[in-house]
């Protein structure tokens, strides 16, 4: 985002799943790219760490925080309340837990759909959602294509995620989590090759940008400066060396200049 900005590069069109949601409904709600650094990397685990009680356990799915500090910050921050007041559409995905697959929030509310986008299985409790409970997007689908490849105003598609970490050699037997953590990256990656290869196969220009900063998680909020500039050296290098005028964070799209 802040490499694009730089760049004079401007979105037609974003999409964005778990952390990647966050930002782009950010930039699409009207926060620039140093505005959201700002707002961002200030933040301290106490704004978000709700914890949850037993009783919420039985109320729902559980997860270790309930999420509600985290939509308040989302609303705090969002320079607007809804997909249709952004200035660029904007789509975000989410796990629906009950149908088994990935859905995309479009319109209505921006805060809570963000919030379903972001809410990392195990760490969250899932998000309510008309009746649904939903979960991190990224979970199954971390490269939501699909609204960008359906627009005929676009020709350009930027994709932009941190590199996948690579589990540690097994020494002994496996355990049952680590038998669903294979599973489960093995799966996600196929998706992702096969959403970026229905991206090549339509038509449309793709450049993936796919940087490997410093891992920032709850308890290593301090690494964000160093994990954000290096995520914008990455893309201005990779962006500069075939970058052309085009309009096109997460995922962005664009038409060419």
């Amino acid at each position: 985002m802040l490499a694009l900005e730089r760049l004079g590069i401007r979105p037609v069109a974003a999409t964005g799943s778990s952390a990647g949601a966050i930002v782009a409904a950010l930039w699409a709600s009207g926060r620039d790219g140093p505005e959201i650094r700002d707002r961002l990397l200030p933040l301290r685990r106490a704004e978000f760490w709700d914890l949850a009680s037993p009783l919420d356990w039985l109320r729902g799915p559980p997860g270790l925080l309930r999420g509600d500090a985290m939509q308040r910050l989302l609303e705090k921050h969002l320079a607007c309340r809804t997909f249709e007041e952004c200035r660029f559409p904007v789509a975000v995905n989410a796990f629906n837990v009950g149908a088994r697959r990935a859905t995309y929030f479009r319109s209505g509310p921006l805060a809570p759909a963000v919030r379903a986008s972001a809410s990392l299985p195990g760490l969250f409790q899932p998000a309510r959602i008309a009746g649904g409970w939903y979960l991190d997007g990224g979970f199954v689908e971390k490269t939501p294509l699909a609204p960008l490849l359906e627009r005929g105003d676009v020709d350009v598609v930027l994709v932009h995620h941190l590199r996948s970490t690579s589990a540690p050699a097994l020494a002994g037997r496996p355990g049952v989590l680590d038998v669903l953590r294979s599973a489960l990256e093995t799966l996600r990656g196929r998706l992702d090759e096969t959403l970026l290869a229905a991206a090549e196969r339509s038509g449309k220009r793709l450049v993936v940008v796919e940087p490997d900063p410093p891992r920032v998680d709850p308890f290593h909020l301090e690494r964000g400066a160093a994990a954000l500039e290096a995520a914008r050296e990455h893309a201005l290098r990779a962006l500069g060396a075939g970058a052309t005028a085009t309009a096109a964070p997460a995922d962005a799209a664009g038409r060419s200049a």
